[in-house]
């Protein structure tokens, strides 16, 4: 594992008055492997200090921090409070209401888990089952909630921008359904991580390019702009891909 639990050798010892090999008393079985070490040689309560310190050095300096990925979850997350919370401060209707919440929750859970992936200690590993279904469960809010304000009549983008929205949130659960796929059954986590991959840049970067104009205080720029966003969306996607892998190891 990525924190041993021992620091030094623990292995037969001769035992003076006679010619048989004995082994420590009371010592478990894993300790005689040639990688392990002697608990007792271990100042007290530094194991759970070097895993602290482990942890945290994890947390903030072996993170994925891509230059693209950081000024996603940046621009996403200025995105959804700069419009999205302004909206529910306005009263928003129960369709605009349900796509904002769930979109906060599917950046946050998926933010996360492209951080932090599995290979990066046991926390981490047991965390992100939880976080990832916490992420596929938002993410079929959104879409549903954004069909809701298409269907509802709530929604004041243009048709074009409105099949292409709805084009995108098919293609998001159909991506969410293939990594469920990859990674539960077919246990190919390479491809699961490439399919999370490209939903994140795709389905979160999408709405906020889109109206990246509203929050500059201009006019929407109408269907090309959204389908143009979507294409810069897998552009940032495939790039991500390319710079994390090497070594046929994927990491993003």
């Amino acid at each position: 594992g990525m924190l041993p639990s021992w620091t030094g050798r623990c292995g037969p010892r001769e035992n003076p008055s006679s010619d048989r090999m004995t082994t420590p008393a009371k010592l478990p079985t894993a300790m005689m492997d040639d990688d392990k070490v002697d608990d007792a040689q271990q100042a007290p309560g530094s194991e759970s200090t070097n895993e602290e310190k482990s942890f945290l050095r994890m947390l903030f300096l072996g993170a994925n921090w891509t230059p693209w990925l950081v000024l996603s979850i940046v621009y996403v997350i200025y995105f959804i409070a700069a419009l999205g919370l302004t909206w529910l401060a306005d009263g928003a209707p129960p369709s605009i209401s349900t796509h904002v919440v769930a979109a906060l929750v599917f950046t946050l859970a998926c933010s996360w888990n492209m951080l932090h992936t599995p290979s990066h200690g046991s926390f981490f590993r047991r965390h992100h089952v939880a976080v990832g279904w916490t992420a596929m469960c938002a993410g079929v809010a959104v879409v549903v909630g954004g069909y809701w304000i298409i269907l509802s009549g709530n929604s004041n983008i243009e048709y074009g921008a409105q099949i292409a929205f709805m084009t995108t949130g098919a293609l998001q659960l159909f991506l969410q359904g293939l990594g469920v796929y990859f990674v539960r059954f077919a246990r190919q986590p390479d491809r699961h991580m490439m399919c999370m991959t490209v939903m994140f840049y795709n389905s979160l970067l999408l709405p906020a390019i889109n109206r990246l104009p509203q929050l500059l205080g201009l006019e929407p720029l109408g269907p090309a702009w959204t389908w143009g966003a979507s294409a810069i969306g897998f552009v940032f996607a495939f790039v991500a891909i390319a710079w994390n892998t090497r070594g046929n190891v994927l990491r993003v």
